[in-house]
């Protein structure tokens, strides 16, 4: 809103309808006859525009200002002298919050105008057509088009007038409110030229004509002709005899040959003439009683006949006029009229001493920095604090020095995270007065800012910090109104001088223990923060750290030894910018549940910022962290314990439960659990640091160790799994201690995959230095001899983890690596084929030797998931109990050892149908597993049984079906009693494979002798309900079984499993810098390891006490 007082030009527009020369013009179009005949067939040409009209110039304004007299806020205007042109009131009050402006400026040029356009001229007449007696007539010509008229250029606007201000030194502020243009008039727009007038379009020629004419007759002989005289020689011509017949048959009239013959004007008779003559036709029928030329005359007979001659005519048609031509363009270039020149500005001010200084712009103040400071100067700006706005700098850009009196500067605005304060406490400072033109000037003195408290709640685990934009305003005195070019704003970062930095601590404790939490508090700020070691001169702020953990699960520990859930700790100095380590003990108790997790939370407090001595201190919540730990129990071994659970921190207390509720309840057996990390690994903790490191899965002979899998953080290692805590010789030797190993929720198959790899041939010499580790009675001549080593040993139940050496035979025709290299691929091939379920790696040495490594065979079970255990309710009236899922049963139960299996179906074991057949399925499918193994050996002799040897199938199943012999030679197969029920469908399922393989047919005969010379069994193949049994039991159904059992997809059981059969199928043969490779691979993977493992040791002897409280009863402890 504006209150304006203007000495503007006049605009060009204006004097032209003003001074008369501007009247009613014709239309553009050019004057057009009407209803008489047009003086001319052209077009008249546009007529031409007249020239456009320059804007006025502005005149003069001189006004005097001055605060008002009548209302608080408002300017009052005296005019002092303007032109004649311009009557404006003498005296303006311009109201409060209304500015005035003065404007000089000159009047807009007129636009220019646009020339006529010129007429179209006529269109042509067309000719008449052409008729037998008369030629066609030509068309006219089109008329011209009329010449476009002449635009014109726009006028120029008019010059701006001239603005004098006068005030007193007193009154300058009052030019805030004060706006001027001084601007010269806006040039009019330029014209256009006429448009020319378009041609008239040309006459089209009369239409010719044709058509025709008998110009004659003419006479033919015919038979009927009269001769003269009989004796008379006539003519020997025929022609015109057979002339006159054909034109007899063909047509009663005569056409002429030739095209139409032009005619014009008044010759039609002449040409009809010339046409007769040229036919030698006469010009119209006659009677000629003569002789013919057939007779011997020259002229006609009665006899001749006639035919008239018909000659096409025709008349030209009329010529075309032409088209009229379009008028003349104007192509002169017509421009915009210019800008009229700017006008001047002169503010002059008088001062008290009767001098008077002119200026030629006002003063202009824009703000150029300034700097904030916290109030208890640590350099941080944090809640609740204030903050001073200190050395505001600005700067003046115009052309005059800035108002005398004193401008207030002050908070810009209310926000969520600044609020202002009162003039009476600090909110108010003022601005520099008369800072020269282009001058630059610091405020003195300061702006006072409350920060907000933080009334958001803590969020867990984070820093507080937040940022917020701080900025200031000057409100210009009388005019009461916000001064611009005051938009510099700053970000402030909002936070607390103190918080807390790395943690340390177990993520598993055992029941019982006493452990520790090491925390770092931060001083960030220039201050220090703490309550012991204070010096004299300064008392800093307080910290304290108060602990809580929950009651059920354990008891804090203080200085003094006494035990409580809860519990302050005051933090000692802290210098700026420093850090201090703090630690706080705890006790876990005996009664807390295994595999639980719980937190302990530690909130930093810090006193509030301004108080004063003697007050009561207020604290203000920083930070919270809290410390997730599980409760683990410590690892003891059970005498008569089947299973080994191996947990981890990541293992839930239901996950835990439901496991060895599994085992213990269903399938009646002994549980050891062992917490990996707790426990620092899988070593037995040694009573003496000088004795050797013993895992603890060599406890575990002939039985199960079932490990979860998952990936946690293993003290300084990183995050890791339990399987790659597992060194491969552990797993090696677990394995031949006819153990079974299942990893549950695997998360990286890779890494399962190369630790299987390394614990099917843990190999810890490369081939070139093998020679001095293979023992004399391991040293062959050829391959035959190497494998009836193994079969002989076998036999006897005695075949162990070895390296061999077999002499390479030299031949002529093969030298030096080409040769070794050969061999070790066809020892490998005979390995394969003579013992397929075994898995041997064969490589060659530099000394001509085959070195063969023989590593775990298909009959030790080593398995991994991908799925973990997943738990459900028990039942809808108990949902609060778990269980495990279908599959993790049965994976657990698979898991155990083959012998053990198969003694639980002979011994009827359970009477829970769901685990028997389980048991079974999963005995039949290892079977199966086995005997496809065979397989792939392309030996005709794999199974040979010769004649009258008895002991052939014991040898050939121990040899290559190991696990069948656990069947076979159980003590109850001799016992004269029928098998139960869940061995004869292992039985069948086993013959009902053994009939669908081609190669090693005999596979079946070996089953089939093996079940007849069993007491318990003997009669089996004589039974007609166990034929039909082996009918109905197709291989290919037996995984179908297991996934309805299971309640799992098929693709799952098939992909979301991974045995060490799949992972190292067969026997294979290594170069020896692929020998050499994993022999360096475990040598790193162990000393990676044992790193680990001292690692863990060490921080397991640091974040555990050796406080031992007084035992306590544990109801008495959760009561307490």
């Amino acid at each position: 809103m504006a209150t304006t007082i203007s000495v503007n030009g006049a605009d060009g527009v204006t004097l032209a309808r003003s001074s008369g020369i501007r009247v009613v013009q014709d239309g553009s179009q050019a004057l057009v006859l009407r209803n008489q005949q047009p003086a001319t067939r052209h077009g008249q040409p546009g007529s031409d525009a007249p020239r456009a009209v320059p804007g006025g110039p502005a005149g003069t304004l001189a006004v005097q200002l001055s605060e008002s007299q009548l209302s608080q806020g408002a300017i009052h205007v005296q005019v002092i002298e303007s032109s004649q042109a311009h009557r404006v009131p003498r005296d303006t009050e311009v109201a409060i919050g209304r500015d005035l402006r003065l404007t000089a400026i000159g009047g807009i040029g007129e636009s220019g105008h646009d020339g006529g356009n010129g007429q179209q001229g006529l269109d042509g007449v067309d000719g008449t057509g052409a008729t037998r007696g008369s030629d066609a007539t030509n068309g006219t010509d089109g008329g011209d088009g009329g010449a476009a008229g002449r635009g014109s250029s726009g006028a120029n606007g008019g010059a701006g007038g001239d603005i004098h201000i006068i005030m007193h030194e007193s009154s300058t502020h009052l030019l805030m409110g004060v706006t001027w243009d001084l601007g010269g008039g806006i040039g009019g727009r330029a014209g256009k030229h006429g448009s020319p007038g378009r041609g008239g379009t040309r006459g089209i020629g009369g239409q010719g004509w044709k058509w025709e004419e008998i110009v004659g007759y003419t006479y033919f002989c015919t038979d009927s002709c009269i001769k003269r005289d009989a004796n008379v020689e006539t003519s020997h011509s025929t022609a015109l005899a057979r002339m006159g017949s054909h034109l007899h048959a063909s047509s009663s009239a005569l056409r002429a040959p030739i095209g139409a013959m032009l005619v014009s004007g008044n010759n039609l008779q002449r040409a009809i003439v010339q046409a007769r003559r040229a036919y030698n036709a006469v010009e119209r029928p006659r009677a000629d009683p003569g002789a013919c030329k057939c007779g011997g005359g020259t002229g006609t007979c009665t006899g001749c006949d006639m035919k008239p001659i018909i000659k096409n005519f025709k008349r030209a048609p009329g010529l075309d006029g032409r088209d009229g031509e379009t008028g003349a363009s104007v192509t002169a270039p017509l421009l915009k009229g210019t800008k009229g020149e700017e006008g001047t500005i002169t503010i002059a001010v008088q001062h008290n001493d009767g001098s008077t200084q002119r200026y030629t712009s006002a003063w202009c103040l824009e703000l150029v920095d300034f700097e904030t400071e916290d109030e208890n100067s640590d350099g941080i700006f944090e809640p609740g604090e204030y903050l001073h706005i200190r050395r505001v700098r600005v700067r003046n850009t115009g052309g005059m020095p800035s108002p005398t009196c004193r401008i207030p500067v002050t908070l810009a605005d209310h926000s969520d995270i600044f609020e202002e304060v009162s003039a009476a406490e600090g909110g108010v400072a003022y601005l520099p007065t008369s800072i020269p033109a282009a001058g630059e000037a610091s405020m003195s003195g300061s702006i006072k800012v409350r920060i907000k408290p933080n009334m958001r709640p803590v969020v867990l685990g984070t820093r507080f910090e937040e940022k917020g934009w701080l900025k200031i305003r000057a409100d210009m005195p009388w005019l009461g109104r916000r001064m611009p070019s005051f938009e510099l704003r700053k970000e402030i970062n909002i936070a607390y001088p103190c918080g807390f930095g790395d943690f340390e601590h177990l993520s598993t404790v055992a029941q019982g223990a006493v452990s520790r939490i090491q925390y770092k508090v931060h001083n960030y700020g220039h201050q220090p923060l703490g309550e012991h070691g204070n010096p004299a001169e300064r008392v800093p702020r307080i910290v304290e750290v108060s602990i809580t953990i929950p009651e059920q699960y354990g008891r804090l520990i203080s200085d003094s030894t006494e035990e409580n859930t809860a519990q302050d700790q005051g933090v000692p100095l802290v210098r700026p910018r420093d850090v201090i380590t703090m630690d706080q003990r705890f006790r876990l108790l005996a009664a807390a549940k295994n595999h639980d997790h719980f937190r302990i939370t530690l909130d930093l407090y810090l006193e509030g910022p301004g108080q004063l001595l003697g007050d009561a201190v207020e604290m203000v919540l920083v930070e919270r962290r809290v410390v997730s730990l599980q409760v683990s129990s410590t690892y003891t071994p059970q005498p008569n314990a089947k299973f080994l659970i191996v947990t981890n921190p990541r293992t839930t207390e239901s996950q835990s439960r439901a496991v060895q509720d599994f085992i213990q309840n269903s399938l009646h057996m002994e549980v050891d659990l062992c917490n990996i990390h707790q426990n620092g690994g899988l070593l037995k903790h040694m009573d003496s640091d000088f004795e050797d490191p013993v895992t603890i899965l060599d406890a575990y002979r002939e039985k199960t160790v079932v490990v979860l899998n998952d990936t946690f953080d293993f003290f300084d290692a990183g995050a890791k799994t339990s399987m790659q805590l597992c060194d491969p010789n552990w797993l090696n030797k677990l394995a031949r201690n006819n153990s079974s190993s299942l990893f549950i929720g695997t998360p990286n198959n890779h890494d399962f995959e190369a630790n299987v790899h390394r614990s099917m041939f843990p190999l810890s010499v490369k081939p070139n230095d093998a020679k001095a580790h293979v023992r004399p009675s391991h040293l062959f001549g050829s391959p035959e001899e190497l494998v009836d080593s193994i079969v002989q040993e076998k036999k006897l139940g005695a075949f162990t983890m070895s390296l061999s050496a077999v002499t390479v035979k030299p031949k002529w025709y093969h030298v030096g690596r080409s040769r070794d290299e050969k061999a070790a691929k066809s020892l490998a091939t005979f390995l394969l084929d003579r013992l397929p379920n075994e898995r041997f790696v064969v490589s060659h040495n530099s000394s001509g030797q085959m070195i063969v490594f023989n590593g775990l065979g298909h009959h030790h079970f080593m398995r991994s998931t991908e799925s973990e255990i997943t738990l459900q309710p028990t039942s809808d009236t108990n949902p609060t109990l778990n269980r495990l899922d279908r599959l993790s049963k049965y994976m657990i139960i698979a898991a155990i050892p083959i012998r053990q299996r198969v003694d639980m179906l002979w011994r009827s074991a359970y009477d829970n149908g769901s685990v028997i057949e389980a048991i079974e399925l999963s005995v039949a499918w290892d079977f199966i597993e086995q005997m496809s193994g065979l397989q792939i050996s392309r030996y005709k002799g794999l199974i040979r049984m010769g004649k009258g040897d008895t002991g052939a199938p014991n040898t050939l199943i121990k040899t290559h079906l190991p696990s069948l012999g656990y069947l076979f030679d159980h003590p109850q197969a001799g016992h004269q009693t029928s098998p139960p029920e869940s061995i004869t469908h292992i039985l069948a399922w086993m013959l009902s494979y053994a009939s669908t393989v081609k190669r090693h047919s005999s596979l079946r005969d070996l089953l089939t002798i093996s079940i007849r010379s069993r007491s318990g069994t003997s009669t089996l193949l004589d039974s007609e309900d166990f034929k039909s049994s082996i009918a109905s039991c197709q291989p290919e159904q037996l995984i179908d079984r297991i996934s309805q059992l299971t309640q799992t997809a098929r693709y799952v059981l098939e992909k979301g499993q991974t045995s060490a059969s799949d992972i190292v199928p067969e026997t294979q043969y290594w170069a020896p810098s692929r020998w050499n490779g994993m022999v360096r691979d475990i040598e790193q993977e162990r000393n990676r390891l044992q790193l680990d493992m001292e690692g863990a040791k060490k921080e397991l002897g640091r974040m555990l006490m050796d406080h031992s409280p007084t035992p306590v009863d544990s109801a008495a402890e959760l009561s307490g």
